[in-house]
C-alpha cells in the first residue's frame, strides 16, 4: 500500500491559528460506520452521540516546555530548540533550526522576557544524528530551569500565536512528559466532563506521552510497510484496567479521546494474549504501535479525534478504524462544510 493513496487536498485557511472559545465551541462531525451517515454537530453536543454507559478514555499526559530559543555564540545568530527525547539529565536529542555543526555553542536566552537565574543555559552541540538532529549537552540539567528558559512547543504551523500557552494543554492534563499535546482532548471543560459523568457514562484516564513527528507527513517512505515509528510511553495502571476489563465484559462502549489513547489500549491489550482485555496489573513501558489499515482493533469501539495531516500516520490510523475510502469521502465533506483542520481545529466522532 502507497503512502500517497492518504493523500488529500487541503485549503491552507482551513488550518486553525486559534482555539475555539470556549473549547466545546468547536464543530463535531460524526460519522457512524454502521450506516455511513455523517452528521455536523457542536462539540458541547457530544453527549447526545454517546451510546448509553460508554467509557471515555482520555490521555491525561501534559505538555513540557520544550522549545528554547538562544544564540549562537560566535555569530549571536538566532537559534530555536525543540527537546525530543532525554538522553540524560543534561543530555537530549534536539531538532534545531539553524542547525549547527558539532562542537557549536548555544547561549540560550530566559523566557517571556524573564532575566536568567543565577546561572545561564549553554548548549554544546555534541552529535548530529544520521536524522539531522543535534545531540546537545547543556551546562545544567534542562529540566530544573524550565521555568525561565521554555515555552511550549506550539506546532510550526500555528502562526504567530500569541493567546494563551494553556489552550494548548487539556483542562485535565496531569503527567508530564509530552513534546506535543493530545489534541481531540483539548474540546473537554472540566464542565462538559461533569455532564459525562452526570449523564450515566464513565470516565478513565492513562497516559501516553506523546513522541516526535507523530502528526505529520510522511515524506520519505513509499509504501506503507517502509514506515517506522517511534516508541511512547504509556502508564496503564492495575486499578484503570481492572475497571475497563469490566467495562468491556459487560459490553459497554470503550470511546478512545484521542489516536493517542487509542494506540495506548490497543497497544497493550496485545500483551494479553487477547486483544479485548488489558493486563489486570497495568502497564508500565514503551509501546510502538504502527496502526493502517489491515490493523484489527479488538479493545476500541469508538474514537474522538481531530482532523489530521494528508500522508500522516494518524490519518493512517482512523483510515484503519473508518475505512480508507469512507475517511477521504469523510475529509472531503469537512473540507466542503469548511471544518477547521490540525491542533486548534475541529473535531469527528467515529461511531
Amino acid at each position: 500500500m502507497r503512502v500517497d493513496e492518504f493523500d488529500y487536498d487541503l485549503p491552507r485557511e482551513l488550518i486553525a491559528q486559534t482555539p475555539a472559545e470556549p473549547r466545546d465551541a468547536a464543530r463535531l462531525l460524526v460519522f457512524d460506520r454502521s450506516t455511513g451517515s455523517i452528521s455536523h454537530m457542536v462539540f458541547r453536543d457530544l453527549i447526545s452521540c454517546l451510546p448509553q454507559g460508554s467509557v471515555l478514555v482520555f490521555n491525561q499526559t501534559k505538555v513540557e516546555p520544550r522549545r528554547l530559543y538562544g544564540e549562537k555564540a560566535r555569530t549571536f545568530g538566532k537559534v530555536e530548540v525543540l527537546l525530543l527525547d532525554c538522553l540524560a539529565e543534561d543530555r537530549w536529542e534536539c531538532k534545531m533550526s539553524p542547525g549547527m555543526d558539532r562542537g557549536g555553542v548555544i547561549i540560550f536566552t530566559p523566557a517571556h522576557g524573564q532575566k536568567g537565574g543565577a546561572s545561564s543555559l549553554e548548549g554544546h552541540v555534541i552529535e548530529v544524528t544520521p536524522e539531522g538532529n543535534r545531540i546537545i549537552e547543556f551546562s545544567r540539567p534542562v529540566r530544573e530551569v524550565w521555568g525561565e528558559y521554555g515555552v511550549l512547543p506550539i506546532p510550526p504551523y500555528i502562526k504567530g500565536y500569541h493567546g494563551d500557552e494553556q489552550r494548548y494543554q487539556t483542562v485535565y492534563a496531569r503527567a508530564e512528559g509530552s513534546v506535543a499535546a493530545p489534541t481531540a482532548g483539548l474540546h473537554f471543560t472540566e464542565e462538559l466532563i461533569s455532564q459525562v459523568k452526570r449523564s450515566g457514562h464513565e470516565v478513565e484516564f492513562v497516559t501516553l506521552h506523546v513522541s516526535r513527528d507523530t502528526a505529520f507527513p510522511i515524506m520519505k517512505e513509499e509504501t506503507v510497510d517502509q514506515v517506522r515509528v517511534h516508541s511512547e510511553n504509556v502508564i496503564v495502571t492495575p486499578e484503570v484496567s481492572h475497571r475497563l476489563n469490566e467495562a468491556k465484559r459487560q459490553g459497554r462502549r470503550i470511546i478512545a479521546v484521542g489516536t493517542t489513547s487509542v494506540r495506548t489500549l490497543e497497544g497493550i491489550s496485545r500483551r494479553t494474549g487477547s486483544q479485548a482485555l488489558l493486563p489486570e496489573e497495568g502497564y508500565s513501558g514503551a509501546v510502538d504501535l504502527f496502526i493502517h489499515p489491515g490493523f484489527e482493533f479488538g479493545f476500541v469501539d469508538s474514537m474522538i479525534t481531530n482532523f489530521h495531516f494528508p500522508r500522516s500516520t494518524l490519518f493512517m490510523l482512523i483510515c484503519a478504524f473508518g475505512g480508507r475510502q469512507e475517511m477521504q469521502k469523510v475529509y472531503r465533506e469537512a473540507v466542503e462544510e469548511r471544518y477547521r483542520f490540525f491542533t486548534f481545529g475541529d473535531a469527528m466522532l467515529i461511531l
